[in-house]
This record gives structure tokens, sequence and C-alpha cells, in this order.
């Protein structure tokens, strides 16, 4: 079995969302971070034919994308896989299952009141401007017209801030917050749903790929006020084990 450059790609963005990973058997990859705030879902091309733990998904990778190893075979076996081309092999050994944090559950992702498409070029200038004003926080903001993606730090009121117009409101006031540190998407462009549960849809529109993203406990929807209280980031049940 070979796996794919795409594959290898999604894998490496996992890795972000969680370094530990648990692959099932056939065609779907699933990941979870450490507080459930992000949960990550995709359908890739190759069908793995076991269930295997990778501890340390960043250092997998690099191993199988050095250059002695483009294009390799891979050979599953009970508790290792082989990975092997011209003569250079590496026996790389699964980890124990119950040291790797797993979805345990799929998401009912309620409907979403707000809705707006999102390019690649707009996530990268998102995400480099809350870089730059090193902005923690980021805001899908309306006041009933357009919708705004705004990066920010919302305990501080003299904070920097950068807004960047994404689409159409729904005649509805709200301010919907995220962590920028949620926002490890694969490029690409993106279709996003918001609800007012404080969870958060952002599905590929080229890929079958999708992240749930948990929304602040301190978010508004209808009722927006200009001071907000700081609170406790808090998990969101939504992504929460039952």
């Amino acid at each position: 079995m070979q796996i794919s450059k795409q594959t290898i790609d999604v894998l490496r963005n996992f890795s972000m969302v969680n370094s530990s990973i648990l692959i099932s058997p056939g065609k779907e990859l699933k990941t979870v971070s450490d507080m459930k705030t992000l949960l990550a879902r995709a359908t890739v091309t190759e069908e793995f034919p076991s269930q295997f733990a990778i501890y340390d998904l960043p250092q997998f990778l690099n191993v199988v994308t050095s250059p002695v190893f483009q294009g390799a075979d891979y050979d599953f076996n009970d508790d290792h896989l082989n990975v092997t081309l011209n003569g250079a092999s590496c026996k790389y050994f699964y980890a124990d299952e119950t040291t790797v944090v797993t979805p345990t559950k799929d998401i009912r992702m309620p409907s979403g009141e707000i809705t707006f498409e999102l390019t690649e070029d707009q996530i990268a200038t998102v995400r480099n401007l809350a870089s730059i004003l090193s902005t923690p926080d980021l805001a899908c903001v309306s006041t009933g017209g357009s919708t705004y993606l705004t990066v920010l730090d919302k305990k501080n009121t003299e904070s920097n801030d950068f807004r960047l117009e994404v689409g159409d409101g729904n005649g509805v006031s709200y301010k919907m917050y995220f962590k920028m540190e949620n926002l490890k998407l694969l490029k690409g462009d993106y279709t996003v749903d918001i609800s007012s549960k404080n969870i958060s849809h952002f599905s590929h529109n080229d890929l079958d790929l999708e992240y749930w993203i948990a929304l602040e406990p301190d978010s508004e929807y209808g009722e927006v006020h200009d001071e907000v209280e700081d609170r406790e980031n808090e998990l969101v049940d939504s992504l929460e084990e039952e």
C-alpha cells in the first residue's frame, strides 16, 4: 500500500490538532484536540487495513516524507508497520491506543444561523494579521448587515484589531468568538456555518474534509453588548465525551 501526498497533507494538518492519532480500518480519518474544542474528519483515497495508533504523528510524518521514502510501500502488521523503498526500510511501532485522545461520537451540528464562504486567501489574511497584531481571539461579528471577521484581544479594550468583510448578515446582531489557535484548517476554500449553540462547522469545498470548532462561551447571538465580561474558557458540551 502507498499513501498519497494529499493524505499525508491531511495527516500533517491533523497533527496540528492533536499530535497523536488512532486510525481505524477504512478510509475515514478523525482527530480531536486534547481540550475537545476542535474535531476534524476526512475521507481519503486509501483504505487502511487495520486499526493502529501513532503517538508522535509529527515524527512519523517526518520519517515517511524524508527523501529516502518518497513513494514508499507500507506494510501493516499486528504491532508495527514497515515502510520500504529501494532497499531502505523503517520499522515503526504502534502506540498503546489508550494513550491517544480520540473522538468518541459524531457531532450533531445544529442548524447554523450564520453562513458564509471563506476563501483560502481570506483565511491566510486573518492568520497573518492575527500574528502581526498578537491577537489571540477571532470574532464573527454583525449588526444585522454585513458579516465581518475581526481579530482582537477581547480582554483588552485598547488592543489593536483587524476586520475583514466575509459576507452578508442575516438581520441579527451577533458576536461569535473563537480562539485563533483553533483555526487549524488545511489550505483551501470553505463553507462556514455557525450556530447560536456555540459550535461551528467548516467544510472544505474541494475535499471531503470538515472541522467542528467550539465557540467561546461569551459569544452572543441576537443581543450584543458593548462590553463582555471576562470568563474562564470552558469546554463546549457539543464536543465533550458523553
